[in-house]
C-alpha cells in the first residue's frame, strides 16, 4: 500500500508486487503526462456562472509548470500514487490531489481531464 505522505510502499495483502507499488508510489510524473499540454480551465466563479480560461502545463520528470493567461506561472513538485497525482507547492508544502482521466486518444492529440481536489476529498461523481 502506498503511504502518500512518505511516498513509500508498505507491505499489505493487496497482492501488488513491490516493484509495481514502488513505480506507482513515487516522486515522479507518469510517462503519459510528460511534455507540453494545453488546458481549458472551467471553474465555478459565482452563483452558478462559470469562468473560462486557457493555460499551458509542462510536465517534467518530477515537476509541473502551469502558465496562466495573465502570464503568471506556478511550479509544483509532482508525486504519483495509485489513484491520483499529488501536486506539492515547493514553498508551502501544500498538497493538492489531482484525478487524471484519459478521455480519448485522437489521431494527433490526447484528450485528458484533470480534476483538482484537496487532500482527503472525494473525487467528483463522474470519476467514481
Amino acid at each position: 500500500m502506498c503511504d502518500e505522505e512518505k511516498l513509500v510502499c508498505n507491505r499489505d495483502n493487496t497482492g501488488i508486487s513491490k516493484p509495481a507499488c514502488d513505480n506507482a508510489c513515487a516522486h515522479h510524473t507518469p510517462d503519459n503526462l510528460l511534455g507540453n499540454w494545453r488546458g481549458l480551465n472551467v471553474k465555478d466563479h459565482m452563483n452558478g456562472n462559470f469562468m473560462l480560461g486557457e493555460f499551458d502545463m509542462i510536465f517534467g520528470d518530477a515537476n509541473l509548470t502551469v502558465m496562466f493567461p495573465n502570464k503568471t506561472q506556478k511550479i509544483f513538485d509532482v508525486a504519483t500514487t495509485p489513484d491520483a497525482l499529488i501536486l506539492i507547492d515547493p514553498l508551502t508544502q501544500e498538497k493538492t490531489k489531482v484525478i487524471v482521466n484519459e478521455l480519448s486518444y485522437l489521431r494527433h492529440t490526447y484528450a485528458m481531464a484533470f480534476s483538482f481536489k484537496g487532500p482527503g476529498m472525494l473525487p467528483p461523481a463522474s470519476f467514481r
